[in-house]
C-alpha cells in the first residue's frame, strides 16, 4: 500500500476521533438544556430497510448514508448525477450517451459502454432490483428517502451489488388527502412542473399519483448551422400507486410508472490531435469546454414503463410474508457523432475518421427512432420473502427469480482515411488492408444483432441472533443460478469510398460494390452458479453505541460481449466476485444531539468486468481485467448544535490498487513512462503493466460538509431557513491506460439555499445557487486520437454556476 495514503488514512482516523472528543468538549461548555428542550435537540431517528426489514440506522451493522426526500428537494438534488456530488462514497463516470451512467462505490465500478455487462452498483426501487445501468437515468419522483449501502450487499439483494447498493424508497399512499403543485425554474434554462395528489379513495383503498414535466435548455452550444444545443433535456413521467386493504392482515400495493426521456449530447474535444480537426472544428471551439462543432445531433433517449404488485400478509405481530412481482420494459435509443466534428460523408474535410449515421446495409428500422444503436429490454422479477422478528432472533428467507431479455441492433458507418488505417488491422476489426483502390478513404459499414437472455433464480436466508441485550450475531447465505444465452449476427462491409464502389447522400452512405464482406453468426449459452454470504457480530456497548465487524462476499453474474466484434468462444466473461471485511462503530452522544458513525474496510474484487473502447478503435469490447483492492475509511457526522442550527459531514478516504492487469500504452507514451511490453510480438512495445495503479474515476479523498440554520417565525406562519453545502473531491483518473491528460484535478463545489416553509406545509418557496464558485470539472475524460481528439470530455451542466427558484403550494 502507498505509504502516503496509509499515513493519510491514519491521520483521518485520528481526526475523526478528535472530532468526537472536541464535540463533547464544546457541548459540555454549553449550559445544560432544560428538560423541555432536550427532546427537540435530539437528532431525528432514521429508519431504513437496509436488511430488508425496518430498523434504526444506528442498529444496522452496515456503513450507510441516508438522504431524506425533504433534504433532496431543499438542496435541488433532482437526479443521480446531482446525488453523486453530495455523497462522497459515490463516483460517476459519464458515458458517451446521457443514458449511460457508470456508477461506482468504494473504488469499484463496471466501466460500461454498451450492453452485456451488469452494473457494479445495484439500484433497488421500492424493493425491486433494476437490471440496467440506463435505468439510473431518472428524475427523482416523490421520494421518501434514498439509502446508500456501502460494500457487497448480495446476500439480501442479489448480484450487481459488489461496490454497494442504492435503495430508493418512494412515498406510499396514505389516508390523509393531499394535493400540491411544484414548480422549479433556474438560470440554466430548466423548467420542472410537478403535481402530486393522494388520499383515501374508499375505506379500504388509498392512492397516490405523481406526474412531472421537465424541459431544460442545452448548456453546450453547437455552432454547426441548425444544430441543437447539447445537454438539453425533454422528460415527462408519472408514478401512480394504489393500496388495497383486502383484509385486516392482507394488503395489495399496485404501482404503475411511465417515463419518456431524451437528451441531446456531444463529447467536447478539449485537446487537439491532428491539424485537420483544428481546421474543421475551429481552435476557439477546442479551447472552450462549452462549445462543439458537430454536424450530427447526437442524443440518448429512454422510454420505459413498469408495473409492480406487492402483496403483504401479516401472519402475526412477528411474522410477515411479502410477494413482489414486477414487469419492466425499457427502450434505449442512441445516435452518436463518433468523429466529434462537422465532417460528413458528403463534406469530408480531409478528416482521418468520419462518421455517417445511416447506410443501405443498416439493420435498424427507419421508424426505430435512432440510427446508431437500439437496446430493447424487458424483464420479469418475482420475489417471495418471509420475515420473522422475535426477541431472540430476526429471520429473513426468500426466493427470487428474474427472466430477462435484451435485443440490440447496432449500425455504424465510417469513413477511414487510408493513411490512418493500421498496417495490420482496421480499427480492431480483424481485417487487414490494403485494398485495391486509390481512394483517399475506405468506407466501413458495421452492423450487428444481439439477442441476450438471462434466467436467474436464487434462494437466500439471513438470521440475526440476539444474544442477550448487548450482542448480536448474524449470518446469511444466497445461492444463485443463472442461464445466459446469446444469439449473435454481424456484418462488416469495406469498400473504397468513391464511385462506383460507394456513393453518398446527406448523412447516408451507399455501398454499391463491397470488396470485403465479412458475415458472422453464432448461438451459445452458459450456466453459472454463484453465491453471496455474510457473517459478523455487533456489540451494543450502551443504548447509543454499536460496534460491529463483518465479512461478506458478493458477485456480478456472467458478463457478455454482445458488440459487433464479439467472437464465438470469447463472448462470455467470468463473474466478478468480491470479499469485503468491515469494522465499524455507530454512536450517539450527548443525548443523541451528536451521531458519529465510522467504518474501516478492506475489499478485494476478482475478475473485474468492463466494457470499454480500446485505444484506436470505436467499438466497445467486454473483458475481464484482473483484480481490484480497496482499503478505506468512511465517516458520517451529525450535530444538532442548537434548536435552530444543525451540522452534517461525511468523508470517504480510499487507497485503491488494480492488480494483475496489462493495459495498452496511452498515446505517445515512452518506455521511460512505462510503455515497455511487446505483448503482440511484433517487436514494438504497445502495452504497459499498470499493477498498483488506482481504480478508475475514484478519488483518494472526498468529503461533504453542510449546515442548516432555521429562523423561527420569520413570517407569522412560516419559518425561514438557510442551507449551505461544501463538497470536495481529490484527483481522479478516468482512463484505464493512465494517460496523464485524462486526470480530473481536485475540485470543490459550494451550494446554497434560502427559503420559507409554512408551519402546516401549505407552501414552500426557496432560492438556490449551485456551484457558487463557478468551478469547472469534467464528468469524464477520454483519449481518442484520430476519432474524438487527443482528449474529449463530458461537460456536465453542474460544471458552472447556476441559480433558481423552487415553489410549492398545497391545496
Amino acid at each position: 500500500m502507498d505509504k502516503d495514503i496509509s499515513k493519510k488514512v491514519v491521520e483521518l482516523i485520528t481526526a475523526g476521533l478528535t472530532l468526537s472528543v472536541l464535540s463533547l468538549n464544546v457541548v459540555a461548555e454549553d449550559k445544560v438544556p432544560k428538560a423541555a428542550q432536550k427532546e427537540s435537540l435530539r437528532l431525528e431517528e432514521l429508519i431504513v430497510t437496509a436488511q430488508r426489514r425496518e430498523q434504526s440506522i444506528q442498529d444496522v451493522p452496515i456503513s450507510i448514508s441516508v438522504f431524506s426526500g425533504d433534504k433532496l428537494v431543499e438542496m435541488k438534488v433532482d437526479r443521480f448525477e446531482d446525488l453523486v456530488l453530495q455523497e462522497p462514497s459515490l463516483t460517476l463516470k459519464a458515458g458517451m450517451s446521457p443514458n449511460a451512467l457508470q456508477f461506482g462505490m468504494r473504488g469499484f465500478s463496471s466501466l460500461i459502454l454498451g450492453q452485456g455487462i451488469q452494473p457494479a452498483v445495484s439500484l433497488v426501487v421500492d424493493g425491486v432490483p433494476l437490471a440496467m445501468d440506463s435505468e439510473f437515468v431518472m428524475e427523482f419522483a416523490d421520494i421518501e428517502r434514498i439509502e446508500i449501502l456501502k460494500g457487497p450487499q448480495g446476500t439480501l439483494f442479489g448480484g450487481n451489488a459488489v461496490g454497494g447498493l442504492i435503495n430508493l424508497v418512494r412515498k406510499r399512499p396514505e389516508n390523509e388527502h393531499t394535493a400540491r403543485a411544484e414548480f422549479d425554474v433556474s438560470s440554466d434554462g430548466e423548467r420542472i412542473y410537478r403535481v402530486i395528489a393522494g388520499g383515501a379513495i374508499s375505506d379500504d383503498v388509498t392512492g397516490r399519483v405523481f406526474a412531472y414535466k421537465k424541459d431544460k435548455e442545452g448548456h453546450i452550444k453547437n455552432i454547426f448551422p441548425g444544430a441543437k444545443k447539447a445537454g438539453s433535456i425533454d422528460e415527462q413521467g408519472v408514478v401512480a400507486k394504489l393500496s388495497f386493504e383486502i383484509t385486516e392482515n392482507v394488503e395489495f400495493l399496485l404501482t404503475g410508472e411511465y417515463r419518456d426521456f431524451i437528451s441531446y449530447t456531444g463529447l467536447v474535444t478539449t485537446i487537439n490531435d491532428v491539424p485537420e480537426r483544428e481546421a474543421a472544428v475551429g481552435a476557439h471551439v477546442i479551447a472552450d469546454p462549452f462549445l462543439i462543432n458537430q454536424n450530427q445531433d447526437a442524443f440518448g433517449a429512454v422510454e420505459n414503463w413498469g408495473i409492480t404488485l406487492e402483496t403483504t400478509w401479516d401472519l402475526s405481530e412477528k411474522s410477515l410474508i411479502t410477494l413482489t412481482s414486477s414487469y419492466r420494459d425499457l427502450l434505449n435509443l442512441t445516435t452518436f457523432d463518433l468523429d466529434s466534428s462537422p465532417a460528413s460523408v458528403t463534406n469530408r474535410l480531409d478528416m482521418p475518421f468520419i462518421f455517417f449515421p445511416d447506410s443501405n446495409i443498416s439493420n435498424i428500422d427507419d421508424d426505430a427512432g435512432a440510427e446508431t444503436a437500439v437496446i430493447d429490454t424487458n424483464y420479469w422479477t418475482h420475489e417471495l420473502k418471509f420475515q420473522n422478528i422475535t426477541d431472540s432472533r430476526d429471520t429473513v428467507v426468500g426466493f427470487y427469480y428474474r427472466n430477462f431479455r435484451q435485443v440490440s441492433p447496432t449500425n455504424v458507418g465510417l469513413l477511414v482515411r487510408g493513411d490512418t488505417a493500421a498496417e495490420e488491422d482496421i480499427l480492431g476489426l480483424g481485417i487487414a488492408p490494403p485494398l485495391p483502390t486509390t481512394s483517399a478513404h475506405l468506407a466501413l459499414g458495421i452492423v450487428s444483432d444481439a439477442d441476450l437472455r438471462r434466467d436467474e433464480a436464487a434462494v437466500y436466508g439471513d438470521i440475526t441472533w440476539h444474544l442477550g441485550s448487548s450482542f448480536d450475531v448474524f449470518t446469511g447465505l444466497r445461492y444463485h443460478r443463472e442461464k445466459t444465452s446469446l444469439i449473435h449476427s454481424s456484418r462488416i462491409a469495406i469498400t473504397p469510398a468513391m464511385e462506383p464502389f460507394f456513393s453518398s447522400e446527406p448523412d447516408k452512405g451507399i455501398f454499391n460494390q463491397i470488396l470485403v464482406d465479412q458475415i458472422g453468426a453464432f448461438e451459445s449459452d452458459r450456466i453459472t452458479e454463484e453465491w453471496a454470504a455474510r457473517a459478523g457480530m455487533a456489540w451494543f456497548i450502551n443504548t447509543d453505541t454499536n460496534a460491529y465487524a463483518s465479512i461478506s462476499r458478493g458477485f456480478i453474474g456472467t458478463g457478455v460481449d454482445a458488440s459487433a466484434v464479439a467472437e464465438e468462444g470469447k463472448e462470455y466473461l467470468n463473474p466478478t466476485t468480491a470479499i469485503s471485511m468491515e469494522m465499524g462503530i455507530k454512536s450517539g452522544l450527548l443525548d443523541n444531539r451528536i451521531t458519529l458513525n465510522g467504518a474501516i474496510f478492506y475489499q478485494e474484487s476478482s475478475d473485474v468486468q468492463i466494457s470499454t473502447i480500446p485505444p484506436g478503435e470505436f467499438q466497445a469490447r467486454a473483458r475481464n481485467i484482473g483484480n481490484l483492492e480497496s482499503l478505506g475509511l468512511e465517516l458520517t457526522f451529525g450535530f444538532r448544535v442548537t434548536q435552530n442550527l444543525s451540522l452534517n459531514a461525511s468523508l470517504t478516504a480510499l487507497d485503491t490498487a488494480r492488480r494483475n492487469i496489462i493495459e495498452a500504452c496511452y498515446y505517445e507514451q515512452t518506455s521511460e513512462q512505462g510503455c515497455n511490453m511487446d505483448v503482440d510480438g511484433d517487436g514494438t512495445p504497445e502495452s504497459q503493466d499498470v499493477d498498483g495503479d488506482p481504480s478508475i474515476g475514484t478519488s483518494d479523498l472526498a468529503y461533504s460538509v453542510s449546515a442548516r440554520y432555521e429562523v423561527p417565525q420569520l413570517l407569522e406562519s412560516a419559518n425561514g431557513f438557510l442551507a449551505v453545502n461544501w463538497n470536495w473531491r481529490d484527483d481522479a483518473q478516468f482512463d484505464l491506460d493512465g494517460d496523464p491528460l485524462t486526470v480530473q484535478e481536485a475540485y470543490g463545489l459550494l451550494d446554497m439555499a434560502v427559503g420559507l416553509e409554512d408551519f402546516n406545509n401549505k407552501y414552500r418557496v426557496s432560492f438556490f445557487a449551485k456551484n457558487v464558485l463557478d468551478t469547472f470539472f469534467a464528468g469524464s475524460k477520454t483519449s481518442g486520437v484520430n476519432i474524438l481528439g487527443r482528449v474529449a470530455i463530458n461537460t456536465p451542466s453542474q460544471a458552472r454556476v447556476y441559480w433558481g427558484m423552487q415553489a410549492m403550494v398545497s391545496f
